[in-house]
């Protein structure tokens, strides 16, 4: 089992008055819900991450979050390691079943031709805080397991119930959420690694871990289309020389000259290389939305060549 295992994410649809202005009605949600969690014994600890039309927002568990806001009001060494001792002295009495933290991310659309916002909101309960921060085990009872998740999962219809929102995609653990068509295929085709690598930058991605996600997806395009063009009997440029392989592939008529510069334009140009940059540099402005597109652009890619590897038939 895996720590990702315990986390549950949902996302939700709560409409909008019919008369009522989109920033108006972002505010009042903002509010609406730092309220929710704060009458279910929730800090709100930001970030302070907004725009017109989408918010993001994180919220901590007050027995287990009480220190955790306070250690940020510490400058000294003494006091900052008092307050982690005093942390995790809480969290060891915690009961692993509650959730820990929840972060909501929310942002505008329209569904069953009704305008409104998406709430997509994943818990993580202090079970999966003791595996990360105290080095808690993975494993526990079936029925314990069990127990957590079905806390978190009524946890968060419960505040889709609360909130007026209707369910989009049922609460459940992140583990079953990140697997796509894509890693199922390139594991199919013999690209295990790069089908568990695809799903760790999702994983990292949905966690908030933007930099983990972004180093995880370039090894994703780096790896697969080196070992496509070894498996097509070409030897292939260096790891670092994507478009190099992807000339290689449009040379030897695998993906065709056409498509092969497709190909070259959103995956190397719009993608790997934007990525790159910021990989170079330990920093990046991209947040969950643009990330998810640069995901989204490279499974498409991966999924076109891979398709084509069945009239070649790559083993």
């Amino acid at each position: 089992m895996k720590a990702e295992n315990y986390i549950i994410k949902g996302t939700f649809f709560r409409p909008k008055l019919e008369k009522q202005e989109i920033n108006s009605a972002i505010n009042d949600l903002q509010q609406t819900i730092k309220v929710y969690f704060g009458s279910q014994n929730y800090f709100y600890i930001g970030p302070d991450v907004y725009g017109l039309r989408f918010f993001e927002q994180k919220f901590v568990y007050k027995s287990s979050g009480t220190k955790i806001s306070k250690i940020k009001k510490y400058f000294g060494k003494n006091e900052l390691e008092q307050a982690q001792e005093n942390h995790f002295e809480d969290l060891k009495r915690a009961r692993q079943d509650i959730p820990g933290t929840i972060d909501i991310h929310v942002y505008y659309g329209k569904e069953n031709n009704s305008e409104g916002f998406y709430i997509e909101a994943t818990v993580k309960p202090i079970k999966y805080l003791k595996i990360v921060q105290l080095r808690d085990s993975v494993e526990i009872d079936e029925k314990e397991y069990s127990f957590i998740v079905q806390e978190s999962i009524q946890f968060l219809e419960g505040f889709a119930r609360a909130n007026l929102c209707t369910t989009v995609k049922s609460p459940k653990p992140l583990s079953t959420l990140i697997k796509s068509e894509t890693s199922v295929k390139l594991k199919k085709f013999g690209f295990e690694e790069i089908g568990l690598l695809l799903e760790d930058s999702k994983r990292k991605i949905e966690l908030g871990d933007n930099l983990g996600g972004i180093d995880s997806l370039i090894g994703v395009i780096e790896k697969f289309l080196k070992e496509f063009v070894r498996k097509n009997g070409e030897s292939p440029k260096d790891l670092h020389q994507p478009e190099k392989n992807i000339e290689i592939l449009k040379d030897k008529k695998i993906i065709g000259d056409k498509m092969g510069g497709v190909i070259l334009g959103v995956l190397f140009n719009h993608v790997y290389q934007k990525l790159k940059e910021d990989s170079h540099l330990r920093k990046t402005t991209y947040d969950l939305f643009d990330l998810r597109l640069f995901t989204d652009l490279t499974e498409k890619s991966i999924d076109y060549i891979l398709e084509k590897s069945w009239k070649y038939k790559i083993k």
